[in-house]
C-alpha cells in the first residue's frame, strides 16, 4: 500500500458523512520523514505560519505502540475545532507527555509516523509511510469504539510494558533490567502504571490473549474476543476469523471438548 511522510486531517466534524471525513484526510509536503523536532517546528512555521507548533502521541488502528506523532498549534483558537482529530488524538498530553489530555485542536493537525522505543518494543516493525485509508480506518475506530482512545491507549501501553518486562527483566536489586530502566517504576505485583494510568494485571493478561486465527490482540480491537462456543478456550476475534480457523481447530477443539 503507497503512503506518505505527512498527512493533513483538516477541521471535520466527529459526525461527518464517509465522504466529507475523507476529503479532509490529505496528503501534505509540509513535513517529510520524521526527524529532529526542532526542524519540524521550524518548517510549521516558516510554511504554515503557526505560532506555537506543539506534538503528541498517538496510535494508528492496528499499532501495537505510539507509531503517530500528531501536530497542531496550540495559539489557533479560531479556526474551526477539529473534532474529529480531537476524538482521535485523546490520549496524551502535550509535548509527549504521558498524562491527562489538556489541549484542543482547532485547525488542521499534521500526522507523522514514528519509530519505536525499542527498549519497550523490541519486536515492533516501523513503517514509515501513512497511507489516507490508513489513516479514515484509524479515525473511524477510534470514534466508534466504546472505549475512550485513551482507554484504549492504557490497554496498549501496559501489554507493550508486560512484554517488554518478560523479554527484558529485572536482573540487579531495585528493579533495573539490563538497559538501566527501573521497572519497578512502571508496574508491581497488581498492575502497571502508565502515563494513561493504572491497569490491573489480570486486565493486562485479557488484553494480551490473541485471536487464534488473525494473532490481533484484544487492546488492539473494539470488541472483545469470544471464546469458542464448543470447547470454550480458544478465542476469535469474529465469525469470520473462526469460520476461517475451524478446518485446523476441528481437532483441537474435539480434544478440548472431553
Amino acid at each position: 500500500m503507497s503512503g506518505h511522510h505527512c498527512i493533513e486531517i483538516k477541521p471535520v466534524k466527529l459526525n461527518a458523512s464517509q465522504k466529507e471525513i475523507k476529503d479532509a484526510i490529505q496528503p501534505s509536503t509540509v513535513l517529510g520523514k520524521a526527524t529532529e523536532t526542532e526542524i519540524e517546528i521550524a518548517a510549521l512555521k516558516s510554511k504554515l505560519g503557526w505560532k506555537h507548533p506543539i506534538g503528541l502521541f498517538g496510535y494508528s488502528k492496528d499499532s501495537k505502540y505510539k507509531d503517530l506523532w500528531i501536530y497542531f498549534d496550540l495559539k489557533d483558537q479560531s479556526s474551526p475545532l477539529n473534532e474529529v482529530a480531537n476524538r482521535t488524538f485523546y490520549m496524551y498530553g502535550l509535548d509527549g507527555a504521558q498524562c491527562e489530555p489538556d489541549w484542543t485542536i482547532h485547525g488542521s493537525a499534521l500526522v507523522i509516523r514514528i519509530e519505536p522505543d525499542y527498549n519497550f518494543s523490541p519486536d515492533a516493525k516501523f513503517v514509515p509511510l501513512i497511507s489516507t485509508q490508513e489513516m479514515y480506518d484509524t479515525i473511524v475506530f477510534f470514534r466508534n469504539c466504546k472505549d475512550s482512545p485513551r482507554k484504549i491507549a492504557l490497554k496498549r501501553d501496559s501489554v507493550r510494558m508486560m512484554g517488554s518486562f518478560a523479554m527484558n527483566p529485572p536482573t540487579a536489586a531495585g528493579g533495573m533490567n539490563m538497559n538501566g530502566m527501573n521497572m519497578n517504576a512502571f508496574m508491581d505485583t497488581n498492575g502497571f502504571y502508565m502515563g494513561t494510568g493504572f491497569r490491573p494485571l489480570d486486565k493486562v493478561k485479557q488484553d494480551a490473549d490473541v485471536c487464534d486465527a488473525c494473532g490481533k490482540s484484544q487492546s488492539l480491537l473494539s470488541e472483545k474476543l469470544k471464546k469458542c462456543q464448543a470447547c470454550k478456550v480458544t478465542l476469535y476475534c469474529s465469525k469470520n476469523c473462526q469460520k476461517k480457523a475451524w478446518k485446523a481447530h476441528k481437532k483441537v477443539c474435539a480434544n478440548l471438548c472431553k
